[in-house]
């Protein structure tokens, strides 16, 4: 059986996050760059990418270099990993 990987729409769904939250991680250049959770649980970018997922979008803000973005994408407003909101409600 295979596990069902979590995604920022679940963290909507379960109220812990809101669409329009703001994000931001470091670049590679050191600067922050924010980034807003859409209703659908997509990531967009400033310059209008959308990613499905945190991952997806730090891979490619570095390069292509592989980046778990749970734990590279933090919230604005507190500095909270969304990958520790994350673990808080799904185990494993």
């Amino acid at each position: 059986m295979t596990k069902k990987r979590e995604t920022l729409n679940d963290l909507i769904n379960l109220g812990l996050i809101n669409p329009g939250t703001e994000i931001e991680m470091i670049s590679l250049s050191g600067n922050p760059v924010k980034a807003t959770i859409m209703p659908n649980g997509d990531i967009r970018l400033p310059t209008g990418e959308r990613f499905k997922s945190p991952s997806s979008a730090a891979r490619f803000l570095r390069n292509g270099v592989s980046t778990n973005g749970w734990k590279t994408w933090r919230l604005t407003s507190n500095a909270l990993q969304i990958g520790t909101l994350r673990s808080m409600y799904f185990s494993g």
